[in-house]
């Protein structure tokens, strides 16, 4: 990861697939259960609540830290370790054996916050997860840079509280809106978000970009990341349903 991916993190505020730790506190193996049993995501280590850069010391023991604390979870959660700056950014991969826990329990995110469930709440949760994944599924439809829609990622950029001129696949990739494979852009259904025949830029409150679809019953927001960021309507071509998709 660069600085400037980096700086944009740091702007997003704290969401599904993002939590701020000052430390490598008690609690960091809740959190990393959390995001592998919702949809993946990055911990950033050595930033307060607010955004703001404590910094924390990149060691060996830290890093075996981490991984001892991924590999003791049941079953074990796939990391990536990598400094940048001060901070430490650990990435947690969506687990494919869901649910998993930690010596503590189960949990998963729910918008900004980890929620410790039982392990019949998390299983029912994850048998009707598909309400959350088509967010986060891969629009095959979509293709970039053709059917990507400037003028409204300028608009959403504009709301969204990103400052400088960060690249635009670096916001898109690190806002979940796409991620890189074989070289190019693949962007998900979050990302490409767009109603039929009609597309623009809401002009209520501002939110996420991965935040379309309808979430489960005792969530807010399935992907929600931030109150900053903005409805993210980038897309020409409409993608499949959530039906579609699961079916």
């Amino acid at each position: 990861m660069k600085p400037s991916e980096l700086s944009i993190l740091l702007a997003e505020g704290e969401g599904t697939m993002l939590e701020y730790k000052e430390s490598l506190s008690s609690s960091f193996a809740r959190e990393m259960v959390a995001l592998a049993n919702t949809a993946g995501g990055k911990m950033l280590l050595g930033v307060r609540d607010d955004g703001t850069v404590k910094g924390i010391a990149d060691s060996n023991a830290l890093r075996a830290r981490i991984q001892d604390i991924a590999r003791n979870c049941d079953p074990p959660v796939t990391v990536l370790v990598e400094p940048v700056g001060e901070v430490m950014v650990v990435t947690v991969r969506e687990s494919d054996a869901k649910p998993v826990q930690c010596s503590d329990g189960f949990f998963w995110r729910q918008g900004a916050v980890t929620q410790k469930l039982t392990r019949d709440e998390i299983r029912d949760f994850f048998r009707s997860e598909g309400v959350i994944r088509f967010d986060l599924s891969l629009c095959p439809r979509f293709r970039y840079p053709q059917d990507f829609d400037r003028k409204k990622y300028d608009a959403w950029l504009r709301l969204s509280g990103i400052t400088g001129r960060p690249r635009t696949e670096d916001v898109l990739v690190n806002t979940e809106a796409a991620e890189r494979s074989g070289g190019r852009l693949v962007f998900r259904n979050a990302g490409s978000f767009s109603s039929p025949g009609k597309l623009g830029v809401s002009s209520t409150r501002p939110t996420s970009p991965a935040s379309s679809s309808k979430a489960p019953t005792r969530s807010t927001s399935s992907t929600a990341r931030t109150s900053r960021g903005a409805s993210l309507p980038t897309s020409r071509t409409a993608c499949a349903s959530s039906s579609e998709t699961h079916a």
